[in-house]
């Protein structure tokens, strides 16, 4: 399950996640996966913790930044993409490399 975390407003804006639920070794297809992703996402391989982190960089413009909602959709939009992701990795061959 994918948690959001937190928002760095900078530019780009940055939007960060936790995966508490896939197994750490998935880590590099996640981030394969995550390359066909329409704004920038990566599995952030700096912070060190038993989880997969994941990085979305959003470059809103900037009446995209006049809208309260567009954090938000964006978020809902990347979270569903993920889950995707993850559907897709547990039905595959993937899922048998990684669980044995």
């Amino acid at each position: 399950m994918l948690e959001y975390v937190k928002t760095i407003k900078e530019d780009p804006y940055k939007l960060g996640f936790v995966d508490e639920s896939s197994p750490k070794e998935w880590g590099p297809i996640i981030n394969h996966k995550l390359l066909e992703y329409k704004e920038s996402a990566y599995v952030d391989s700096i912070i060190k913790i038993d989880n997969i982190v994941v990085i979305l960089e959003l470059n809103p413009q900037d009446d995209d930044l006049n809208r309260p909602e567009y954090i938000k959709e964006e978020k809902k939009l990347f979270e569903n993409y993920y889950k995707r992701i993850l559907e897709d990795i547990a039905s595959s061959e993937f899922y048998d490399l990684y669980i044995k």
